[in-house]
């Protein structure tokens, strides 16, 4: 399990295991950005010119998936819930991407993340996400690249946090060993510039 820490006007990585059968601990982190400077912010806001606006980020912990071979596994009852809370008076914007491999791993073999570039249904040995709660065969691969998978700016602001429900599938075949597959998944946080 690792977290960082960013410097103000920086984005806000919350890091979160994603786990096959076990779970691990979640850390939260919370940190202070830089106002607008003059001009570029909304007159009569609730956050006055000079004043340090907030952005924070948290999850609702790491997840573990119960699987059985040859059927879909879904954490369909149990998403894992990201909580922006933020000042800004222009929302913000809510990325997602693999820490570094894009494979549940375990030991030597794996379970790749899906070929999906847009919502579809799993393939044998591969795994992905979904914010469509409605449809849950839906699913999208991972990548290394931040992927937006939400842009908060009705708000125009979530003092008492703003939550987006992520929901993971897998689905394995009969050939994958037996045991714990992990990955780690970044969700990022970043404030929207006017």
């Amino acid at each position: 399990m690792k977290w960082s820490k960013n410097k103000p006007d920086k984005p806000v990585e919350k890091f979160f295991g994603f786990l096959f059968l076990t779970l691990v601990f979640c850390f939260l982190y919370s940190q202070m950005a830089l106002a607008n400077p003059y001009g570029f912010d909304n007159y009569g806001g609730n956050i006055p010119y000079g004043s340090q606006t907030m952005l924070t980020i948290a999850t609702s912990g790491d997840v573990a998936i119960p699987v059985q071979s040859g059927v879909l596994s879904t954490t369909r009852l149990n998403p894992t819930t990201i909580t922006v809370t933020t000042t800004d008076q222009h929302g913000y914007n809510l990325y997602i991407r693999s820490l570094s491999s894009t494979s549940m791993t375990n030991a030597g073999s794996n379970i790749t993340a899906s070929a999906n570039a847009s919502p579809g249904s799993l393939a044998d040995n591969t795994w992905g996400y979904t914010t469509n709660a409605g449809d849950l065969n839906n699913f999208i691969g991972i990548t290394a690249a931040n992927v937006s998978i939400k842009t908060a700016s009705s708000g125009p602001y979530y003092p008492t946090g703003n939550t987006t429900n992520v929901y993971f599938g897998i689905k394995v075949a009969n050939d994958r060993p037996a045991g714990s597959y992990t990955s780690n998944v970044v969700f990022t946080a970043v404030a929207q510039s006017p």
